[in-house]
Order: C-alpha cells, then structure tokens, then sequence
C-alpha cells in the first residue's frame, strides 16, 4: 500500500467520524494505558482516543493528564529509532492527533474559562466538540500571540507552558516534526485534522527560552506547513517568518533542506497556489495572503540558492497569475480608501521580479513543458511593468521613510536593476 494512502480514512467527517458507543470510552482507558506503559497499540484502539470529543467529560478525565503528552512523544520517539517516522503509517498519524488533542484539553482547562468549559461539558454525548474544542484554543492562541505585548505577558501568566509541556520534551516533539515535515504537510493537508494553533502556541514559547537559531527556523517551517494546509485559519503571523528570514539570512540561506524532495516542493506550491485562490471578500485595511505569501514562494525547494528544481516548472503560471491578481487586487480596492503604503508596493514588487526571473532562468536550462518565453509572456500580460512603473513614481512622493533601513527610492532602484535582467531575458527570447 502506498505510503500515505490511509489519509484517505480521515478526508473529512464523511469518511471517518467520531464512535458515539459506550464502549469507546473503555477502549479509549485500555489505549491510553497501553501508550503511558509502552505497550503494543492498534489504529482501532488510537482511533476511540480521537472519538472522545464525542464523549468530553470522559475526554477531559483522560487526556487532561500533562504525563500523556509525554508519553506519546516518546512513543513517536521510539518508532524513529525504529525507522518509523510519524506520518509513515496510521499508528503515527493518530498518535500525534491524540497529542495534539490532550494539548488543547490541556490549554483550554489551564486557562480556567468557566463559559468555554460549560459549552464544552454541555455538549458531552450529544454532539462532536471537535469544532468548538479548536475555535476557542485557536481564539486563545491568537490572543496569545497579540503584539500588545503586556496583554500578551497577562495571558500567559495564568496559562504555565512547563505544565503542557517541558522544554525537552517540545524539542524532541520539533525534531520528529521537522525530520517528517513532508509527511506532516501531507497529513494535515489532506485530512481533517486538529488545529495546531495550541501546540506551536506552546512550542514557540518553549523554543524562545533557548539559544539555537536553528531551532527557530525548524519551528518557523512547521508553522509556515500548517499555514499551508489549513486553509480556513488566517490567524497565522505570516509576516514574523518574513521578518525572520530577514534577520537570520545565513541560516535560511544556508542551503539546508526546505523542501525534502521534489515532490514535497511541488506539494508546497501547489498549496501555496491554491491557499492565494481561495483568498476573498478582501478588507480595505488587509494586506491579501497572495500578497504576503509571494516570498515563500522563494523557499520551498531544496536548496534556496540553487533556485527551482526540475519537475515543478507546469506549476510556474498558476503561482504567478495567483500573485499577480491578489496584488493587483490590494492595490484595486486599496486606492478607493487610502494609498497603498510604499513598503507594501516596493517590496512586493521586487519580491514578483525576484520570483519570474528565477523562473525564466530555470526553464532555461531545463528541459520541461514550458518555455522561457511563455512565462515571460505571461508575467508581461499580468502587468510587471506597470507595476515597477507605479513604483518608480513613489521617489516623486518621498518623505524620507525607510523600511528595513533602507529608503524608498533605495530599493526601487534595487528593483529597477532586478527587472532590467528581466528586461535582458525577455529580449535574448525575441530573438
């Protein structure tokens, strides 16, 4: 059987639904025992520990114990020693599920919200807590994450991250992630799964009390994957993993692995093209995911310095009609309320040269479906020289703001170079 195929079970609440009989509940004890005694455990015994959102009250005595997410960390630990990586099989799959569930249990009843719980313990064997049980940890989280800072630091205070889970424990649980990200982005995009938002809630306040930078960055790919695959949540501080990438360049263009494998590349832009289409009914005040995500778009192969990869090239189009639309879209619905911010504009701009020019270059020297000059054709139809046109005519309005230290007419002549290569492509193709 192919590697991923059981994904296919848990496709959404028609393929796989909680078990609402009694005897779920003692199957679910029998499971949990077997994990916390390292014991032998089937995918039918896993699978009635994820049913108990059907069951909270029972959900809540069983997997509000912090000792069980340890224990299931070291069960994935085990299987790795093994050769086994968490998403390989169905065993793995549901055991990070289980993890990620006693987490949120564990963050929601820790944070001590009365109403939350009440809603929660009122719906015990009559309805699936799935979907309430993660808005309000997503709601939390988001909270959690608020740039007040001081508001941030209160909630914290009554939420303790050594109680979910020990520092030790989180960077062995962001190691097995990281080694298996591919499967990971695989499990979580095809399946409907859990929301993460309480876990890498709880891992980035663990990673931020050490000193490794690479453990950021093994953190900040996770993220961005989840990103990816969960569409729905728009939550996600897209623009702090920009901000990283600025401030750690060595370590992001290290030329370690992004992407594992070609397959794992196309699976990351295929999402990434897909995530920017379902973006919608925009507000005025928004910077759209197409315009915000066109960056990571640069890091999901391989090795970033080398550029694209063969075997992505039919994916090239898509992307960049993708980005150019929700670009030109902010900018659309921006300019009947307020001017765009030159930030926005600039960096932007550069960031889609950058991004066609990397293109053209790579299917120049590849033998793929499509040529240089179809995509050249394309990014021109799409508008790139009005749109290096409208940055030009920013130096006129200068008010001698920089971003990232550099000031506008600065990054606009950086850009203006950037797109005279392009220009060069685009003549050695006429001729």
């Amino acid at each position: 059987m192919p590697r991923y195929d059981y994904l296919r079970k848990y496709a959404s609440s028609d393929t796989w639904s909680p078990s609402i009989s009694p005897e779920t509940v003692e199957l679910a004890r029998t499971a949990i025992n077997a994990i916390q005694n390292n014991h032998d455990v089937s995918a039918t015994m896993l699978q009635s520990v994820i049913s108990l959102t059907y069951h909270f009250n029972s959900l809540a005595e069983l997997l509000g114990d912090p000792s069980l997410i340890q224990d299931c960390i070291l069960y994935l630990y085990r299987r790795k020693r093994q050769g086994v990586q968490v998403f390989d099989d169905e065993c793995g799959y549901l055991c990070f599920r289980i993890l990620v569930l006693a987490t949120n249990v564990l963050i929601i009843s820790d944070y001590d919200n009365g109403a939350i719980w009440a809603l929660l313990v009122s719906m015990d064997g009559e309805r699936d807590t799935h979907g309430t049980l993660f808005k309000s940890v997503e709601l939390l989280a988001r909270h959690h994450n608020d740039p007040d800072l001081k508001q941030a630091s209160d909630l914290d205070s009554q939420l303790t991250y050594e109680y979910v889970i020990s520092k030790e424990n989180a960077l062995t649980l962001l190691d097995l992630l990281f080694k298996d990200r591919e499967g990971f982005l695989r499990a979580w995009s095809e399946t409907e799964s859990p929301t993460l938002a309480g876990l890498l809630l709880v891992l980035r306040r663990r990673i931020h009390t050490i000193s490794a930078p690479e453990r950021w960055v093994h953190y900040v790919d996770i993220a961005r994957r989840n990103y990816l695959a969960t569409i729905e949540v728009a939550n996600d501080p897209l623009p702090k993993f920009e901000e990283d990438i600025r401030n750690h360049p060595r370590i992001w263009y290290s030329g370690a692995p992004i992407a594992v494998d070609p397959e794992d590349a196309r699976t990351q832009l295929s999402l990434l093209t897909t995530r920017m289409r379902s973006q919608s009914n925009i507000e005025s005040s928004a910077i759209p995911y197409s315009v915000l995500a066109t960056s990571l778009a640069m890091h999901v192969f391989p090795k970033p310095e080398q550029g694209f990869i063969p075997g992505v090239e039919d994916l090239f189009i898509p992307l960049l009609r993708e980005s150019f639309w929700g670009f030109w879209n902010y900018l659309e619905v921006n300019s009947t309320t307020s001017p765009v911010a030159p930030d926005s504009l600039v960096n932007h701009a550069g960031i889609l040269i950058i991004m066609a020019n990397r293109m053209v270059s790579h299917v120049k020297n590849a033998t793929c479906l499509v040529s240089s000059r179809e995509i050249m054709q394309e990014v021109v139809d799409l508008g790139l020289i009005e749109i290096v046109s409208k940055s030009i005519l920013l130096i006129d309005d200068y008010n001698g703001e920089k971003i990232n230290g550099k000031s506008v007419p600065d990054i606009t002549v950086g850009n203006i170079q950037i797109f005279q290569q392009f220009i060069d492509h685009y003549h050695l193709t006429l001729r």
